[in-house]
């Protein structure tokens, strides 16, 4: 009755309508996910196992990122490395400089890298800054850190007053940084001509002495936290690292030295490719 009484021109939607619902049916996740747990073929599982697949306990979902393909954090670290080392060649001064400090900060595991550009670039100014680059993260991976129970800075220093230039107080002095050992914490932050100015946010008296500086960072314990206070450029910076560990005894603390400035040398005569630049540069120590 309910078909004679329908119009023959709402025959075409009432068919549409239908085609439409059954395919919604068919194509409902719910119902997709029914067909993919049903197994086809004589192994087929019982009624009850009719559920979906539930992924693997160690696959953590991960979101795709712009080109399509799932970050890993090894890719991460290679682009970032990759971007430091393109830095390295910038017009601008300030790129090429930041993105070396950032560098000598890196882990030791990545001198592999810094090696095989090494041997690929022609340009002498990056042979000499993947040079001092390499140097300290080679001396850093082989020596331990707590190698000793004296704290250790890591770098050749003199008192002096500060400038009357700069408008203080009082007149404090300043730690003058006339070297940085590679393979210490303070090669990462540090360069020479630094004015250390501050220990721990406390400033130096003018009667600060060579004795007292050492004093003071001997009174630490090997491991510990320590934060300077650097002028560099007009500018200051604080600079947060770990103190360094060497032998108590003198004796030994030069016969350390010594083996790691031997260790300096050979490294630097085998993977420098600008010698005469960095090993007559002026003898160490």
């Amino acid at each position: 009755m309910l078909v004679r009484v329908a119009s023959r021109s709402r025959w075409p939607v009432v068919a549409w309508t239908i085609v439409w619902a059954f395919a919604g049916v068919i194509w409902h996740p719910a119902f997709a996910a029914f067909h993919q747990s049903v197994p086809a073929g004589p192994s087929a599982r019982p009624a009850g196992a009719l559920t979906a697949a539930k992924p693997a306990a160690h696959a953590a979902p991960r979101t795709k990122t712009s080109s399509g393909r799932m970050p890993t954090p090894r890719s991460a670290r290679a682009r970032w490395l990759s971007r430091r080392l393109a830095e390295l060649t910038n017009d601008h001064w300030r790129i090429r400089r930041d993105a070396f400090r950032r560098l000598m900060r890196c882990d030791p595991r990545i001198l592999p890298v810094l090696l095989q550009r090494l041997r690929q670039t022609q340009d002498p100014e990056l042979i000499q800054r993947l040079t001092t680059l390499a140097c300290q993260l080679y001396m850093a991976g082989q020596f331990n850190r707590d190698a000793g129970p004296q704290p250790f800075l890591g770098i050749a220093f003199s008192i002096r007053l500060m400038s009357p230039r700069i408008k203080l107080s009082h007149p404090r002095a300043a730690v003058v940084v006339q070297e940085v050992l590679p393979g210490f914490a303070a090669a990462r932050y540090l360069a020479p001509g630094d004015l250390i100015v501050a220990v721990n946010g406390r400033p130096f008296p003018a009667a600060f002495t060579a004795l007292d500086f050492r004093s003071l960072i001997q009174s630490r314990s090997v491991g510990a936290r320590i934060q300077l206070t650097v002028l560099r450029h007009g500018r200051q910076h604080v600079y947060r690292l770990h103190l360094n560990g060497v032998p108590a005894d003198p004796v030994r603390i030069n016969q350390m030295l010594q083996q790691r400035w031997l260790r300096e040398r050979m490294f630097l005569r085998r993977y420098n490719r600008w010698t005469n630049l960095v090993l007559n540069a002026g003898a160490r120590r």
